[in-house]
């Protein structure tokens, strides 16, 4: 029996013979060309730093848009020293011109600050420092995994394309990756660091298969000299991810597949999806309090100090969280121990009158010097002296003086101690005063108390005008808190104050502390004057 093919024929045996050989052949030689690309960097010199076990090479994927955003603000938080991190590797995508140029912009950034700190630090060569610009860090560019839109039938193709480039990125022989510079780079990266991107399963799977190989050399050849196998290939550090709690390819099923988490985040540490993670934008960012000791162990709702019940809010994200009291020391301590226990956060406590500068200014800094930096600021001081509101003798010059210090000057002394930091913050920062509805209305406490709180809201707004843009500043004003500051008020009051809400209730703690933490969350307001009071401003 022959087959036809064109002007000839061919017997069917040749034929069947031929694409066996091919279906045999094939195989063979991608088998040969996979040994021949894993065992290039297994048989690489090894640095000595890195048989010391000291990150040498780092590994960054990045995707696009919202990935390297984050994945570049975390890597501004880490202390990313140049000379530990001999080289850096950056991964992006084919047409993700974006990542590529926030990449390059990092480098310039990190490149900048670490001659800065070396010549503030170094007294023995004037000043002299090696510059290694554009020398210590390759970016990669690999074919997208998965394109917008894509067919399903041609998807694992361009996965494929895509998995093979991150193997020769881990592998050191990608052709975007230049050769050993100054003998300190290894070939195959020590640490990698990767969010959610489709290319970072490839990356992570890739990584996997190394380490199997790896491993697989070792078991068969065991009396060889394998000292550069040997050595454990890397560990995949993972910080984005912990937000996935979905059963997806890049959630669930992928993430017990790392080693662990970035320990610059204790929290995070150790972690598997498979119990669930929250988000942690605000883990290891660090959040002061003024005025946030009262007792966090009653029920939110009801005899729980605002300032308390904002500092646990913050730390149930897993900020660390300082605060601030005026004399009762033992309360701010159970208040910190209560959250450190509960939430594994870092803690401080200082004590500080509201009302006076110089108690502002080194509540500030202590909390900068104690938790290493300064993120939110909650200037929760408050003062009042209840009295009738017509009665304009009710009140000496003292009593507006205290009143006007603490409900007003007090955030200014605080907010321009915290300032700079916030500029310096690659995310700037966020102050929130505490206000009240009395700042809304002619009413409240006292007329002192009323004037005293509107100047606050009008502070805010002019702070949030004029020292943007790292600056984001916001006033938070609660109607009737039942809190032990209530208790200076007779029910009756409570009774009058409550007819006059829409809600026909007081508003609750627990609302208004989840406010403060929403503010602080959203990257694109400031100047807001926000009012919790069950609809009380409404009348």
């Amino acid at each position: 029996m022959t087959l036809s093919l064109g002007a000839g024929s061919l017997p069917v045996s040749f034929v069947v013979a031929t694409i066996c050989a091919i279906l045999v052949v094939l195989p063979l030689v991608l088998l040969i060309s996979v040994h021949y690309l894993l065992s290039t960097s297994q048989l690489s010199t090894v640095p000595k730093t890195r048989r010391k076990r000291e990150p040498a090479h780092l590994l960054v994927v990045l995707g696009s848009g919202g990935h390297t955003a984050e994945m570049l603000s975390m890597l501004r938080r880490m202390p990313l020293d140049p000379t530990t991190y001999t080289f850096r590797t950056y991964i992006v995508t084919s047409g993700d011109g974006f990542s590529a140029s926030k990449a390059a912009e990092f480098e310039s950034a990190l490149e900048a600050q670490y001659i800065l700190e070396a010549r503030d630090n170094d007294n023995n060569n004037n000043g002299s420092v090696r510059v290694t610009r554009g020398e210590s860090f390759d970016i990669v560019t690999v074919p997208r995994a998965r394109r917008v839109h894509q067919s399903f039938l041609t998807a694992p193709l361009s996965t494929l394309q895509c998995f093979w480039a991150c193997i020769q990125v881990l592998c050191g022989t990608h052709p975007d990756q230049r050769p050993n510079l100054h003998g300190t780079k290894s070939q195959y990266p020590d640490l990698i660091l990767t969010n959610g991107p489709a290319t970072a399963v490839c990356v992570i799977l890739g990584a996997k298969l190394l380490r199997f190989f790896n491993a697989l050399r070792t078991w068969i050849s065991p009396f060889t000299d394998n000292s550069n196998a040997i050595y454990p290939l890397r560990t995949i550090f993972v910080e984005s991810w912990a937000r996935v709690t979905t059963f997806s390819l890049s959630g669930k099923i992928l993430l017990p597949f790392v080693d662990r988490f970035l320990v610059q985040w204790p929290k995070l540490e150790g972690k598997r999806a498979w119990k669930g993670m929250k988000e942690t934008q605000f883990v290891g960012r660090n959040v002061l309090v003024v005025a946030g000791s009262r007792n966090t162990e009653v029920p939110f709702a009801y005899y729980s100090g605002l300032g308390a019940v904002v500092a646990e809010k913050f730390a149930a994200e897993g900020a660390n969280v300082a605060i601030s009291y005026a004399s009762n020391a033992d309360r701010a301590k159970q208040t910190a121990a209560n959250l450190e226990s509960k939430y594994n956060v870092k803690t401080a406590i200082f004590q500080g009158d509201a009302g006076k500068k110089e108690d502002s200014i080194a509540v500030v800094r202590s909390t900068i010097e104690a938790l290493g930096g300064l993120d939110v600021v909650v200037s929760n001081a408050g003062y009042t002296k209840v009295s009738k509101f017509d009665d304009l003798y009710a009140l000496d010059d003292e009593d507006w003086d205290k009143c006007w210090s603490v409900n007003v000057k007090s955030h200014m002394y605080t907010f321009r101690e915290a300032l700079p930091t916030f500029n310096k913050n690659p995310e700037g920062g966020v102050f929130i005063i505490t206000s009240s509805v009395a700042g809304l209305g002619a009413t409240g406490s006292s007329m002192a108390y009323s004037v005293a709180k509107s100047a606050s809201i009008h502070l805010a707004k002019c702070l949030a005008k004029s020292q943007g843009p790292k600056a984001r500043v916001h006033a938070v004003c609660p109607g009737l808190l039942l809190t032990e500051w209530a208790e200076i008020f007779p029910q009756e009051a409570i009774d009058k104050h409550i007819a006059l809400t829409s809600l026909k209730r007081t508003a609750e703690v627990d609302d208004t502390a989840d406010l403060f933490v929403a503010l602080a969350k959203n990257a694109s307001m400031t100047g807001q004057v926000m009012a919790v009071d069950s609809g009380f401003t409404l009348h």
